[in-house]
């Protein structure tokens, strides 16, 4: 918990040197794959922070063909200790054709996920990619992060020709639609 001097410092345009860090980590979604890494969600969501006074870098650590398992192995080294708020998109690869996880094997997974995160004292939010319907809702709240919901709600004729990942207006609508939680996030965090 922060007290209410250090709240209200962290409501207003950030000051400090060192920039607060933010680490998009995820799958394809987060990478951006199919658009150019300025155009993926994690720099829009950073330049749209930054127009709103936050010192801030975002960093992606999304990699396309990931499964929540690949995720947990690489968790060490995507989310450095200095980072304050995790943007966590796990799942589209586990119900995949080449990935078909169990729903037990994903909950473990994501428990795992989740599990290192609270370790870390990271702010969570959960970005839902629609795999086994209610597992990564349930697991968010039950370590009381934040779950933001299905990932491309509403922006389904923001989708490339694949049928699944966003345009880059797609991905720009995004961060808009992240950018409350994020911003909420970062007021709460000491």
């Amino acid at each position: 918990m922060c007290g209410g001097t250090h709240a209200q410092q962290a409501s207003a345009p950030q000051s400090s040197t060192a920039p607060i860090e933010i680490v998009a980590f995820g799958a394809s979604q987060t990478a951006g794959k199919g658009v150019s890494s300025n155009e993926a969600f994690p720099a829009r969501l950073e330049a749209l922070l930054k127009q709103d006074g936050f010192n801030v870098t975002v960093a992606n650590q999304g990699v396309s063909g990931d499964t929540v398992a690949d995720m947990v192995r690489r968790m060490s080294s995507a989310l450095p200790a200095t980072t304050r708020v995790v943007v966590f998109q796990p799942g589209s690869n586990d119900c995949g054709r080449r990935h078909a996880s169990s729903e037990a094997d994903f909950r473990d997974g994501i428990d795992a996920a989740l599990t290192f995160m609270q370790s870390h004292h990271f702010s969570v939010l959960t970005l839902d990619s629609d795999c086994h319907e209610g597992v990564l809702e349930d697991e968010t709240n039950k370590f009381g992060f934040a779950y933001y919901g299905k990932l491309a709600h509403g922006l389904g004729d923001m989708r490339q020709a694949d049928g699944q990942h966003l345009t880059p207006e797609g991905y720009q609508k995004l961060a808009e639609r992240l950018l409350p939680s994020v911003e909420s996030l970062l007021k709460a965090t000491p």
